[in-house]
């Protein structure tokens, strides 16, 4: 038993210092580099895709319209995305890359080569041995895992911080109105003795 705590802990701590080498490396090289986030993940499908309506990539984002609009009006200034109105429907937007786009989504995920970085240390043998065991981790989870309820987590989550901000926030408030109260009684003291 001992042992599967000290394999807990090994593998929560190489999770968070994965997380402090993958934020480290997201602010080296920015969103550009990653094929994860932001501009990155765009840049990603444009290079698997080469033309895509603005609501299909909207959906394969899985973000809002308006989020999509942002991060492709950022790519249009730097020059690496263009919009054109679709031919056959003049209200459907088609975004492509441009040549500089082309070079730059070439480039995405080059920095990702830099991850196999933290595996060098182990023999092809031990990278394959890891690779085995981490998709046998994996499937295990899966099976205790509902993926069904991921979108529905996702709200419940979003919820759930939502209303913690707000009770916050509330409190936050609710602590403003007590000082000014106790403002207001101070003050109110202060004229009945002037009385």
């Amino acid at each position: 038993m001992k042992n599967k705590r000290e394999l807990t802990k090994k593998v929560f701590r190489f999770q968070a210092l994965m997380h402090r080498y993958m934020s480290q490396n997201f602010r080296k090289h920015g969103t550009l580099r990653t094929p994860h986030r932001g501009q990155g993940r765009v840049l990603s499908i444009l290079k698997l895709k080469s033309e895509i309506s603005q609501k299909e990539l909207a959906y394969l984002l899985d973000i809002r319209n308006q989020s999509l609009g942002e991060l492709l009006k950022k790519l249009e200034e730097k020059g690496l995305v263009e919009r054109t109105p679709s031919e056959e429907d003049r209200r459907i937007m088609t975004v492509k890359l441009t040549e500089a786009g082309k070079l730059a989504a070439e480039e995405t995920g080059s920095e990702q080569s830099d991850k196999d970085g933290i595996f060098a240390c182990l023999s092809e043998e031990e990278n394959a041995q890891l690779s085995a065991i981490l998709d046998k981790l994996i499937d295990a989870l899966k099976e205790q895992v509902d993926d069904k309820d991921d979108r529905k987590h996702m709200r419940d989550m979003r919820r759930h911080m939502l209303a913690h901000r707000d009770a916050i926030v509330r409190g936050g408030r609710m602590a403003r109105k007590a000082s000014n109260a106790k403002d207001n009684s101070d003050t109110t003291e202060d004229t009945t003795e002037d009385v």
